[in-house]
């Protein structure tokens, strides 16, 4: 268990360097509420994601982010 899990965690790491790439066209982002598993302890959360258009039309999901209910979206922008 221990092991898939650092795996996802590298993966996760990888992807959250992942910069906007220049043939951007457009970000989309939403949002959708759900309970999260933090610390041991289950709690309300957003999900935030964000997914891009390129000039070629080809879709791609360039972050997703969790946070408290408490965090603003506007801190996080």
């Amino acid at each position: 268990m221990n092991k898939i899990k650092s795996q996802l965690l590298e993966k996760l790491s990888d992807f959250k360097q992942k910069e906007l790439p220049e043939n951007a066209l457009a970000l989309f982002i939403d949002a959708y509420h759900t309970e999260i598993k933090d610390r041991g302890k289950v709690k309300k959360s957003c999900v935030y994601v964000v997914l891009g258009l390129d000039l070629d039309g080809h879709k791609d999901v360039y972050g997703f982010y969790t946070l408290s209910q408490t965090i603003s979206f506007v801190m996080f922008i």
